[in-house]
């Protein structure tokens, strides 16, 4: 068995979601979560994978800090847009 020590924020969270009926046990709240943590994990290894091969294929763009900060002024537009766009009652 492995002995766990929580923060003591960690510990009011978990004893709350057993009270609230979420889990059934610490060693149940602490086995969900070490499996979700584990197929996060997975995800992101995949992720991280998937974007290594895609540099070693040449698939990705070379800014310069000119066009970064240009990259990013059009993503704060799109996204100031987008937002307005969303919010319109027509």
């Amino acid at each position: 068995m492995m002995p766990i020590v929580l923060s003591p924020d960690n510990e009011r969270f978990l004893c709350s979601q057993i009270d609230a009926g979420r889990f059934n046990s610490a060693n149940d709240a602490i086995n969900e979560l070490v499996s979700q943590f584990r197929v996060r994990y997975d995800e992101l290894r995949e992720q991280i994978e998937e974007g290594f091969a895609d540099i070693a294929a040449g698939n990705y763009t070379d800014y310069d800090e000119a066009g970064l900060r240009a990259f990013f002024d059009d993503l704060v537009r799109d996204t100031r847009q987008a937002a307005c766009d969303n919010n319109d009652p027509a």
